[in-house]
């Protein structure tokens, strides 16, 4: 598992390496602290649109079994950003 955790003034291009190496792995990767950096929802958003991008666009990175994408929203409580 692959563990991230913003501090305030961290951005969220900064884990795009750590995300696509997680799914280059096939690991889990949590996210913790997401509200450092706005509203969970929009911050998912961007997330699964970053990683769209990763998939689909001119890199096209490679998903192995088993990767998932989890945050951590304010309240503690985990939700699947992508399977």
């Amino acid at each position: 598992m692959r563990k991230v955790v913003f501090d305030p003034g961290d951005c969220i291009e900064a884990i795009l390496p750590i995300i696509e190496s997680a799914m280059a792995s096939g690991d889990v990767c949590r996210i913790e602290n997401v509200a450092h950096l706005g509203p969970f929802e929009s911050v998912a958003d961007a997330l699964r649109a970053m990683l769209e991008d990763l998939m689909e666009g001119t890199r096209k990175c490679p998903v192995h079994p088993g990767f998932r994408l989890l945050g951590i929203d304010e309240h503690g409580v985990t939700h699947t950003l992508m399977i």
